[in-house]
């Protein structure tokens, strides 16, 4: 084919095309959202309700082979740590007078490996052990008065059967030793952070990975919401009247656990008193109203924190926090009414959500070379058609219906036409009468 002015023309006009199309394919690709749907699973587990939402962009999810997986890895997880189910891995252990190391599975030794690692850096705030102390004070869920204070020597004889650093755990193989026979480990404390994580992983391993788990108020996320926004989770108010809410925070690629003496106190003499036992006394703390909020990339973490912060006191636990990068919200009563808390790492990471995923994902580095090759397209098609000394007005490759004053099409206009413009202001003619604006392209 010989050169000619009007093939340059039209060369450069489907380059453009072919730019904008890109473009277009690319918008889509990025910019396009399938509108997953948000799947929701409910069931009840550890004494308590658990909650799951997720969603997936590829496929769909099986709602009920995925809440089967999770009622039977929360029932496994149970028959492991419960100690209301007589026959559980920790029932036995506590029911157990030996010395010797003891058979658990490798999920309940690591649980107690992490309760000991907690116990040690809080200073002992955090303790397994103190279940018998709790029973001893009547703290069951069919008592609202506290009974009077057991005799001092009963007191002596159960806080001297406590302390985690009588508790020793392995993993090869897993099992659990205690120092003190009559020694008894209660897990609740720090069990439903694990269980959440425990969820929250089964997900991921089958390729959901955008997902809030809640199990009795601890809460982990992952991804993000099916509109690419954080999760957002509330923080109730420490009251005794009503349940209101306090704030809700972004959290994202984090977990977060509240422990409060608010819904769970005893009264005695006109006095009320916490369900939390001082470790080192053995003796209920006197109720005051607060809660305390932990942030930690698991659950298990934060779970644990937030109850050791609680017996530290706001004060303690606020200085702790901030010697160890805790991020921790405090919330209590004063004079002036509801009084925050917040740790310096607890306000970095809920300050700015900016650098959270939100909105659709544009990709710029490609639509600006795409523009750029838009651009080149148009200066090539400005350049061929200045050389020919004729006005830019189209080109044969697709505007060929355009006409000049005198009614030539433009391809007539071509100093050098191809054989392709042969009869193509006939054809043009018939395109546009055929299909209204559209045109034909050559």
């Amino acid at each position: 084919m010989p050169y000619s002015h009007c093939s340059t023309l039209r060369f450069y006009h489907e380059a453009a095309i072919v730019a904008l199309a890109f473009l277009l394919g690319c918008g889509t690709a990025t910019l396009s959202n399938a509108n997953p749907v948000l799947v929701t699973l409910n069931g009840t587990t550890m004494g308590t309700s658990y909650s799951v939402k997720c969603w997936q962009e590829a496929s769909s999810i099986d709602e009920k082979e995925l809440l089967i997986a999770i009622d039977d890895l929360l029932a496994t997880i149970n028959q492991q740590m419960s100690t209301y189910i007589a026959d559980s891995e920790l029932s036995k252990f506590n029911a157990s007078k030996t010395e010797d190391w003891f058979a658990v599975s490798s999920e309940t030794a690591y649980v107690v490996e992490q309760s000991i690692h907690f116990h040690e850096i809080t200073g002992g705030a955090s303790d397994i052990t103190i279940g018998p102390l709790v029973q001893l004070w009547n703290f069951g869920p069919e008592k609202n008065v506290l009974d009077k204070d057991p005799k001092t020597e009963k007191l002596k004889k159960v806080l001297a059967a406590t302390g985690c650093q009588h508790v020793a755990a392995r993993q090869n193989p897993p099992a659990l030793r205690k120092s003190i026979a009559n020694l008894e480990i209660d897990l609740s404390s720090i069990a439903k952070g694990y269980a959440v994580d425990a969820v929250a992983e089964l997900l991921i391993d089958r390729g959901i990975t955008n997902a809030m788990v809640e199990i009795g108020g601890e809460v982990r996320t992952t991804g993000t919401r099916p509109d690419n926004n954080p999760w957002r989770i509330g923080i109730e108010k420490p009251t005794t009247i009503n349940r209101t809410l306090h704030r809700a925070i972004p959290l994202h690629e984090m977990a977060m656990a509240t422990s409060g003496d608010y819904r769970n106190f005893r009264e005695s003499e006109g006095r009320k008193y916490s369900h939390l036992i001082d470790p080192k006394t053995g003796r209920p703390l006197p109720f005051r109203g607060c809660s305390v909020t932990v942030l930690a990339k698991t659950c298990l973490e934060a779970d644990a924190l937030a109850t050791a912060l609680l017996v530290m006191g706001d004060r303690n636990g606020y200085d702790w926090c901030v010697e160890h990068h805790v991020a921790a919200l405090f919330l209590l009563h004063a004079k002036q009414g509801l009084e925050e808390r917040a740790t310096p790492r607890f306000q970095e990471l809920t300050a700015n959500t900016s650098s959270q995923p939100s909105g659709n994902v544009v990709y710029w580095p490609t639509i600006l070379v795409t523009f750029a090759v838009f651009a080149v397209a148009l200066t090539g098609m400005a350049i061929g058609v200045i050389v020919s000394n004729r006005r830019i007005k189209g080109s044969c490759g697709g505007l060929a219906n355009l006409r000049d004053s005198q009614g030539r099409t433009l391809c007539e206009g071509c100093t050098d036409p191809s054989p392709e413009c042969s009869g193509m202001s006939e054809e043009a003619e018939t395109a546009s009468l055929s299909h209204g604006e559209d045109t034909t392209s050559a």
